[in-house]
């Protein structure tokens, strides 16, 4: 159903596929490490997925990006700081100046990645993880909060909840004809630790109901081809050695009739690679298929 494209890049793990007057963007959360940062801090960037230009960094020194497109203005969510409490929301209506504020307080949470969705009510669904006392019994637990406007946000419930008992992370949520679908990181154990994700589904935020097939995607051999001719041949030559034990923060969105679909395979303990897959056809189809 999924087929997998390969490679794209390295060193990044959070990315958001949007369509945004009539061409697919992705954005990226660059981390400190990434091989071609030489800024001295993490950013943000978006980039054309069809010429592999990038726009000019902002965010500097944010983490954990997410972004959502309107019709006449893009948005960005950061986390201020690796597990800190603040998101502050970044708007352009070109993809080169940028407006922002800290309009999301959450003392007393850990945050880390944030996904956004639109329900067929008009409402948005911000999706972030947390750690810490919020977060159950085990870290990267989802909770969630709900916004009119992308700039006033309230916090749901401790009702509305996934997996406190579980280990989850990774998390994408999307809205398609009365569901919620979420995937999410799961830990199958064994040696070494190896990860794939599930996929999940629920009407309301607080009853889940799982994917009859078992898991969205999985690692495999596929994963190592390269698809994008411009990566250095430095970072090539660390495809085919590179440990992959992990499929995880998958982000996808419906363009010209499919769903485009970023994800990371890697080892999940720095080591990482960006890839792309293609499924032919509506995400609503891609989703339903799954139940």
């Amino acid at each position: 159903m999924i087929k997998k494209l390969g490679t794209i890049d390295c060193d990044i793990v959070e990315t958001t596929p949007f369509v945004w007057r009539g061409k697919l963007y992705r954005f990226e959360y660059i981390r400190k490490r990434y091989y071609a940062n030489d800024t001295g801090d993490s950013y943000f960037r978006i980039v054309d997925t069809v010429s592999g230009q990038h726009g000019k960094p902002f965010g500097k020194g944010y983490h954990f990006g997410s972004a959502w497109a309107e019709s006449d203005c893009v948005y960005v969510f950061g986390v201020a700081q690796w597990g800190g409490h603040e998101i502050r929301t970044f708007r352009s209506y070109d993809l080169i100046n940028w407006e922002s504020y800290v309009n999301i307080h959450l003392p007393g949470f850990e945050i880390f990645n944030t996904s956004v969705t639109r329900n067929g009510d008009g409402e948005y669904i911000m999706l972030f993880e947390t750690g810490g006392s919020s977060a159950g019994k085990v870290p990267f637990t989802p909770r969630f909060l709900e916004s009119r406007d992308l700039w006033n946000w309230r916090l749901l419930s401790e009702e509305y909840i996934f997996g406190a008992d579980i280990y989850t992370g990774g998390h994408f949520l999307i809205w398609e004809s009365g569901w919620y679908y979420m995937t999410y990181l799961h830990c199958m154990g064994g040696t070494p630790v190896s990860y794939m994700t599930k996929i999940i589904r629920s009407k309301d935020l607080q009853s889940w109901q799982q994917s009859t097939r078992g898991c969205f995607m999985t690692f495999c051999e596929k994963d190592r081809i390269l698809y994008n001719s411009d990566l250095p041949m430095l970072q090539q030559s660390r495809l085919s050695l590179a440990e992959n034990c992990n499929c995880s923060d998958h982000e996808f969105c419906e363009f010209e009739g499919r769903t485009v679909i970023f994800y990371s395979w890697g080892n999940q303990l720095g080591k990482e690679f960006l890839a792309q897959a293609i499924y032919q056809g509506s995400m609503r189809n891609l989703m339903e298929s799954f139940f």
